[in-house]
């Protein structure tokens, strides 16, 4: 369990014909199938946003929705393992809609894609807890990584309490675990990071439209 890290990930998504394949021994993350070879700073960036937006926007935001619902509060806090590949993947097709402005039509299309590349994948990347059976399901998880990249609008304020909490929680230790490997901690030091984590858990939207172009360019008309 920790925050969501790209370099984790044992399966790749390619950006151009939407085919999954393994990352290893394959650093530079070429597609086997189309030849697409990303840019590694663009790639991480878009994909560590997209685990985000799953980890927080959406296994979270389920956990906590559930608990308002069935409770009227948030009385149980959770520690959630890492989101299934599988739903990294398609938050991807989902930010390329939200930011890069990619048609609706052609992000349920890669939607479709993605999930049957992955029932037909040998490895378990999440496949089998995939629960988007109808095309509401898609419109859901949809709508969720839209609400969690504008600022969870439209959402519980107790739930969005909650997961901007564990945002910070998981930045802060990173960022004390890097200072701690000098010596000692100070206060001040502290007290520094904190600021820092707060200020990038309020400007986490680093992606552009730009930063979409051409993707999906190489999907096959009849997939």
């Amino acid at each position: 369990m920790s925050k969501p890290d790209v370099k984790k990930l044992s399966h790749s998504l390619c950006f151009r014909c939407s085919s999954i394949f393994t990352v290893n021994g394959n650093v530079d993350k070429k597609c086997p199938y189309c030849g697409y070879c990303p840019n590694p700073d663009l790639y991480n960036k878009i994909m560590n946003y997209a685990m985000s937006s799953v980890y927080y926007g959406y296994d979270y935001r389920k956990k906590y929705d559930k608990q308002i619902t069935e409770k009227g509060e948030i009385t149980t806090v959770h520690a959630l393992s890492d989101s299934a590949t599988i739903l990294n993947f398609l938050a991807v097709a989902a930010l390329s809609g939200i930011i890069g402005g990619i048609s609706y039509d052609a992000v349920k299309k890669i939607f479709r894609q993605i999930l049957n590349l992955a029932k037909n994948c040998k490895e378990n990347i999440g496949q089998d807890k995939i629960e988007f059976y109808v095309d509401n399901d898609i419109d859901i998880f949809i709508q969720m990584i839209k609400e969690f990249h504008f600022d969870f609008e439209g959402v519980s304020p107790a739930v969005k309490s909650e997961i901007i909490k564990e945002m910070i929680i998981w930045e802060l230790t990173d960022s004390v675990f890097s200072i701690k490997k000098n010596g000692q901690i100070s206060k001040e030091e502290i007290f520094e990071k904190l600021k820092q984590v707060i200020e990038r858990v309020e400007h986490t939207k680093t992606l552009s439209k730009q930063d979409f172009i051409d993707f999906w360019d190489k999907v096959k008309e009849n997939d």
